[in-house]
Parts: structure tokens; C-alpha cells; sequence
């Protein structure tokens, strides 16, 4: 697997699938790793107009035309969760190494066997969220909890919103309540929802609502569900695409414990030109602010490259975790339209 000397910085090169979306990763996110670790050096899509938005690189619409390129390093793979495991598949009988995105998948035993089939060929397939590794807020309330600081987690209510409007329906898995369940958690609250799998652990059953509220899609813009876990531990989710204000895409997680609350990004932002994520512990003799520098849904290039160029053996974060939150998912989408407690 292990391409490069440890002592050099070689860029990972990477060809691009589906450009609805990888479009944006190509323009936000590949060129602000900071240290150019990776370059896009393929693109492909379906759709002509797609590619020609990127001339400087060459273009196909042909997946195998970058699985068949042995100059390339790894796939970012940003098509919809619908079976992304077979894509993914592919990918790894290349010889490719993979970069993806949340959804990962809507099939959590499908998405057990690609992980699993990836780490025994020794290769690696890493998403925004879960991260391979937990970025440094889901990191700081793992420490916490590990401390003992917050005693026995019990609790815990998350929210996260975007203002969309009244969007049309383009025929996309997004329109598609079974692909999409619940939208506004399944594609912004699948963050929080990921984090909370790793700190509560198994999930017992969930129960959910939607609705539609200026959507002009068949699928809902605005919704919530209840977990109870296995250990007891109840989370409450609430995410929607019609709220305004300035405080998007906040990922907020209030963790309740027997000895304390641990608030991440809770209320608004204090100050404008300060992105990073917030986290403030409360307990009986503490009130501590703690400054983070990441927050979960990053894509964490520089993880990736250190995996791919085996300067580290073997990702923090396991496949059992990953496919515990696409169980939840399945059951979310269940309860959406039974309007019943389903289980996990």
C-alpha cells in the first residue's frame, strides 16, 4: 500500500466521481488542506456540462477510465449512498484507496463487508463522517467522559439547521423519502447523529416525525427523532432546512451526564471570525471553555494521506461504529412512516 518514503511529501493523486456534489470538495475542500497532500488529478460524471465546469482537468464519463489509471492513488467517491459499498468494491479490486462522504450507506451489513473486505486487502476507505480518526470535538468529549469528569452519560440533545427555502425537486435520491429519510437529518443531523453513536454506543430504538414545511419535494424539510440506547441513555435530535439567522451548520450537542453537562457549539456564535468549534464544560466546581481546531465532518486529508503512504497502520474509529449509525438510520426511516417506536 505504501507508495512513498516516509521522508517525502508527494501529493496523493486522486481522480474525482460524481461531480454534483464532488464539485464542491474539488473547489472548498481538496485546496485547503494547506499542505498538498492531495491533487485532483481525474474527474468523472455522467453529465458533459458537469465536467467541462473543470477544463483544467481531464474528464470522463467512464468510472473504470480512472480505475484502469495506475497513476492514480485514490478515489473520492462522491456519488449518492445508494449502493456506494459495490462502488466502493470496485474500487479496492482496482487497487484504489478511497475517499467518500456521509451518507456513507444505507445498508449497514453491505457497509460492514466493504470495510471489513478493505482493511483484509490492506487498503483504505475513509468518509467525512465518521472520521477515520475523531476529529478534535467528538476527541475532547470522548477525553471527558474517559476522565470521569462528566460521570455516567445519560443524555444528550442535538440540533442542526439551514435555510433552503422552498427548493424543487430535481429528480435526484434527494426527492426519494426511502433514499432520504428524513432529509434534514439524514443529510446535516447524520454528523451529531455519528458522534452520538460512538459516545452512547449501541442504540436500542428510535421513534421520529417530519414535515414539510416550504419544500417543494416529496421528502421533509424539517424533523426530529428520539434514540433510547442500550445503555439506557436517551438523545433527541432536531434538524431542518427552513431556519435562518446567521448560525448554520452548528452540529450542536448538549451531553448530560450524572456529574455534569458538556455544551458543544450551544447558542450562537460569539464571535464571527471564529468558525472553530465551542466546547464549555459545566459541572458542580467547573465552568471550563475549552479551544478546539476541528470539528467532525471535516474531511481530514492530512489522516488520509498518513494511511495511504503508511506512516500509520489502521484507522481509530471501527467498522462496527460506522454501521451502528446507518442501523439507526433504517430505523429512522422506518419510523418515519409507521409514526411508530421502531427498533435497531
Amino acid at each position: 500500500m505504501c507508495k512513498y518514503g516516509s521522508g517525502t511529501h508527494k501529493p496523493l493523486r486522486m481522480g474525482m466521481v460524481g461531480l454534483h456534489f464532488g464539485r464542491y470538495i474539488i473547489r472548498d475542500s481538496v485546496p485547503n488542506d494547506g499542505q498538498g497532500l492531495i491533487h485532483v488529478t481525474r474527474v468523472c460524471d455522467l453529465l458533459p456540462e458537469r465536467l467541462a465546469q473543470f477544463p483544467e482537468i481531464p474528464g470522463t464519463a467512464r468510472m473504470d477510465d480512472l480505475l484502469e489509471d495506475p497513476d492514480l492513488d485514490v478515489i473520492g467517491l462522491f456519488t449518492g449512498p445508494v449502493n456506494r459499498a459495490k462502488l466502493i468494491e470496485r474500487c479496492l479490486e482496482a487497487g484504489k484507496d478511497v475517499m467518500t462522504t456521509k451518507p456513507f450507506e444505507l445498508d449497514a451489513e453491505e457497509a460492514l463487508r466493504v470495510l471489513h473486505k478493505a482493511r483484509d486487502m490492506g487498503r483504505v476507505v475513509h468518509m467525512n463522517s465518521p472520521n477515520a480518526r475523531p476529529q478534535s470535538d467528538l476527541q475532547k468529549l470522548l477525553d471527558l467522559l474517559k476522565e470521569g469528569v462528566l460521570g455516567t452519560p445519560t443524555l444528550a440533545v442535538s440540533t442542526v439547521w439551514v435555510y433552503y427555502g422552498p427548493t424543487e425537486p430535481d429528480g435526484t435520491w434527494y426527492d426519494d423519502q426511502a433514499l432520504c429519510p428524513i432529509a434534514p437529518i439524514f443529510r446535516l443531523g447524520i454528523y451529531p447523529l455519528n458522534n452520538l453513536s460512538q459516545i452512547f454506543g449501541p442504540a436500542q430504538s428510535v421513534v421520529a416525525q417530519s414535515t414539510r414545511v416550504e419544500t417543494k419535494r416529496p421528502t421533509a424539510d424539517n424533523g426530529a427523532m428520539s434514540i433510547v440506547y442500550e445503555s439506557g441513555a436517551i438523545a433527541t435530535m432536531a434538524a431542518s432546512f427552513v431556519v435562518g439567522g446567521k448560525d448554520h451548520y452548528r452540529n450542536s450537542i448538549t451531553l448530560c451526564g450524572t456529574k455534569g453537562v458538556a455544551y458543544l457549539n450551544v447558542g450562537p456564535r460569539p464571535r464571527v471570525d471564529r468558525p472553530a468549534p465551542q466546547l464549555v464544560l459545566s459541572t458542580e466546581d467547573r465552568l471550563e471553555e475549552f479551544e478546539l481546531s476541528t470539528g467532525s465532518g471535516d474531511y481530514d486529508w492530512e489522516f488520509l494521506y498518513e494511511r495511504v503512504t503508511g506512516k500509520v497502520a489502521q484507522d481509530v474509529t471501527t467498522p462496527e461504529q460506522i454501521a451502528q449509525s446507518i442501523r439507526i438510520v433504517d430505523a429512522m426511516r422506518r419510523a418515519e412512516v409507521s409514526g411508530k417506536v421502531e427498533e435497531v
